[in-house]
């Protein structure tokens, strides 16, 4: 049989099951079946009843059997996701994700609509609360049979009536309106709510303070309705500050009553910097505002999530509506760049137009991801905005540097390629000022949030996974490398002109976390620049001159950056300079007071022991063992001591061939001859672009001290260099040695590898 003819026969078998369990008409499953069309309007698809069924392959369905023919109205699979509502009493609405179509079932009885919701529930794991959502509602009505949607207005309006608000019927109207919240919606025109407002002018005139505040009550119940035509009118320009008038007489507060108008009147103060050529625009701006203050000030502490909900509803449609109405502006935007961008704009203008920037920028955070994408991309391409920024942020002004500062953050976040395609065509035609600017807001800057942001920027601008650029990489270190390390090449004239130690710290802080940065992604740009301009001897100088924790904690932290690295010339430095001792003097300090120094020390010492290089774990046990054997809380120093002394047991073991091959070359090692090396080539070619010289001499000593470390090289995978001496019977003979001369390590994505070299070299 083919795959159609059993699929046919599986439906036959489906339907005829079907047919079978639907021989008795349940009255309490007669529904009618609804699909909402692209107009918005409920189209009547038929009257039938409605099944939970299960196929042969066990999957649940919802149908609906016409009662006419017999036919299948509906064959809908239920889904385990919440989409299902219980609406009123007697209608379940959904949104089919097969058909894409908005559906309902309005149900002939109360209990047969209870009854389908419970079964989906259950099929979706979920508990049955068909009666309580229906009492929640308060919508529980007696059967229907027959009753149309006509005939149901007239039997309700018969048993329910507002009466006509007064002032000796306040009390009575606000029992009406609590204990019927599901059914007054439809009595509250807008003639109704009008004829409340001047009850409430005629109490407050007569001073009834007791009455305004049942008028409180009673228009934080129509609030509550969340009937979007109500609240309109509601916070439309006429009746909003009547509102907030109302709501003025809370019942809760100890006084008399608040003072919310004359806040908004008379405090509040809105400045137009630059007149809007679109009214309306000004109109969204109060309203939303005053809406806004309603929500999170006035009836904050009493609305229920769902109000809550419906006014943050109301108020971003306001804000989407300002967002496109501005951006639409090009004469509003055009004289707002001008503004900015003029050398004869006072301070104060430029700061007042500055936080109109910032708002716009608040509003954009709050709107759909493509909205801000295409908002700040139509900014950044047709408008100024990068040549508004590098001039601000060197502004005199903190907020004006604090306002561009996060306006520059979220452009890198939201529109990264664009602002770096931006970048790039800026410096390829020589102009290299907007990152200095940014950088200096970091290594001179006094307000902390600024440096934050700013950091982030440098972070996200050369991070080598989003940018693979080689030449903008190289021009950051040609440019701007030196200006970043500035705090600790430079202090003099950099932090010195501050008079804080805590300015001055955070400075250092933000630097140093930016070289950490760069060493961990930037493979040999950053080692040769450390290396050329000595880093790590000016780095732990810093502790020696600072007692800040927080400082103390960044030095640590780079350091442990570097020895991650595991670079052979960076370790060669380390050791040389006698590195670890002021941090372990740091260390005994500290005594065993358990905080943040002491883990950041304990951790910087497992990294060690992970490094690989047993060079760096010698010297550590070899100098500091007495202090590692104190510490019993942690594994990490036993562990470091342990390892060496079984490195020690292995050497004593080695044979003695191998150990006279190894002193041949030890004779004329010196260990600093590797850095050496490094800093002759990069001072010889003027750049800190990596690999190595190859002259003679040059090769003899990176050889020599190679190879007396030869067992360090193979932990420290990045050396690159394989050396293979071969001896000769004659005294005379020459011993050639054929070598790859490479970077220190393999660089990252956005760094270009130096062409590996080959060189023979003879003695």
């Amino acid at each position: 049989m083919s795959d159609k003819d059993s699929q046919a026969s599986e439906k036959t078998d489906d339907n005829q099951s079907t047919t079978d369990n639907h021989q008795e008409k349940d009255p309490l499953r007669r529904v009618k079946l609804y699909h909402l069309s692209d107009e918005g309007q409920w189209i009547d698809k038929g009257t039938g009843h409605c099944y939970c069924e299960t196929t042969k392959k066990n999957e649940m369905f919802l149908t609906v059997i016409s009662e006419s023919s017999g036919d299948t109205l509906l064959e809908s699979a239920i889904s385990l996701d919440d989409i299902y509502q219980l609406q009123n009493a007697t209608l379940i609405v959904w949104s089919d994700p097969d058909s894409k179509l908005d559906m309902a079932l309005s149900f002939q009885h109360v209990q047969g609509c209870i009854l389908i919701w419970d079964e989906i529930r259950k099929i979706q794991g979920r508990k049955p609360d068909g009666k309580e959502i229906v009492e929640r509602n308060k919508q529980a009505e007696e059967d229907l049979s027959d009753v149309d949607v006509d005939d149901e207005v007239i039997h309700t309006t018969s048993k329910f009536h507002l009466p006509e608000p007064k002032t000796h019927n306040l009390n009575e109207l606000l029992n009406l309106i609590t204990e019927n919240k599901y059914k007054v919606a439809k009595y509250i025109t807008f003639d109704y709510i009008s004829k409340l407002f001047n009850v409430f002018d005629e109490c407050e005139d007569s001073e009834s303070v007791n009455d305004c505040r049942i008028l409180f009550k009673i228009f934080t119940h129509i609030i509550s309705l969340d009937e979007t035509d109500i609240l309109d009118y509601l916070f439309n320009n006429e009746n909003i500050m009547k509102l907030i008038g109302v709501l003025e007489y809370d019942p809760d507060l100890p006084t008399r009553k608040a003072n919310h108008r004359n806040y908004l009147k008379n405090v509040v103060v809105f400045k137009q910097v630059i007149p809007f050529n679109n009214n309306e625009i000004l109109d969204k701006i109060h309203q939303t505002f005053r809406i806004q203050y309603i929500k999170e000030t006035i009836l904050a502490s009493i609305i229920d999530d769902q109000t809550f909900n419906t006014l943050s509803n109301l108020i971003y449609k306001n804000n989407t509506f300002l967002v496109n109405a501005i951006r639409d502006d090009e004469s509003f935007l055009n004289n707002l760049f001008q503004s900015l961008l003029s050398d004869e704009t006072p301070i104060e203008r430029q700061r007042d137009l500055s936080k109109f920037l910032n708002e716009f920028n608040n509003l954009l955070k709050m709107q759909g991801a493509y909205t801000r994408l295409d908002c700040l991309k139509q900014l950044v391409n047709d408008y100024p905005l990068l040549d508004v920024i590098e001039k601000h942020l060197r502004s005199e002004n903190t907020t004006i540097r604090h306002i561009y500062a996060d306006i520059l953050l979220s452009i890198t976040q939201v529109l990264h390629i664009t602002f770096l395609e931006r970048l790039k065509q800026r410096q390829a035609n020589g102009n290299f000022n907007f990152i200095k600017v940014v950088i200096l807001g970091i290594v001179s800057e006094s307000e902390m949030g600024i440096q934050d942001n700013l950091t982030e920027i440098i972070k996200l601008i050369f991070d080598p996974e989003v940018n693979s650029c080689d030449t903008f990489l190289q021009q950051f270190y040609d440019h701007h490398m030196e200006l970043l390390a500035s705090p600790i090449l430079s202090p003099a004239t950099c932090i010195d002109k501050f008079n804080k130690v805590s300015i001055k710290v955070s400075c250092l802080n933000h630097s140093l976390d930016l070289l950490a940065f760069t060493v961990t992604y930037h493979k040999y740009r950053s080692k040769n620049f450390i290396i050329y301009h000595d880093i790590l001897p000016k780095v732990i100088h810093l502790l020696s001159v600072y007692k800040e924790k927080d400082l103390i904690l960044a030095v640590i932290r780079f350091f442990k950056s570097v020895i991650l690295k595991g670079d052979i010339f960076l370790n060669n430095n380390i050791l040389n300079n006698n590195l670890f001792h002021p941090i372990m003097e740091i260390w005994r300090k500290n005594s065993n007071t358990y905080n943040l120094i002491n883990s950041a020390i304990i951790d910087l010492f497992e990294s060690v022991r992970n490094s690989g290089s047993m060079r760096l774990k010698t010297h550590v046990v070899d100098h500091f063992k007495h202090d590692f054997e104190k510490v019993d809380y942690v594994e990490t120093f036993k562990t470091l001591i342990d390892e060496c002394e079984e490195e020690k047991n292995m050497d004593a073991k080695e044979p003695q061939s191998e150990n006279a091959e190894d002193a041949y070359f030890y004779e004329s090692s010196n260990s600093s001859d590797l850095e050496e090396t490094q800093k002759q080539h990069i001072t010889q070619n003027g750049t800190t672009d990596g690999g190595l010289s190859t002259t003679s001499t040059e090769e003899d000593e990176f050889i020599t001290s190679l190879t007396h470390h030869k067992k360090e090289a193979e932990d420290d995978e990045e050396d690159g260099v394989f050396s293979s001496p071969k001896k000769d019977n004659h005294s005379n003979a020459l011993h050639k040695i054929q070598i790859n001369l490479k970077t220190s390590s393999s660089p990252t994505k956005g760094e270009v590898e130096p062409t590996t070299k080959k060189v023979k070299i003879q003695n």
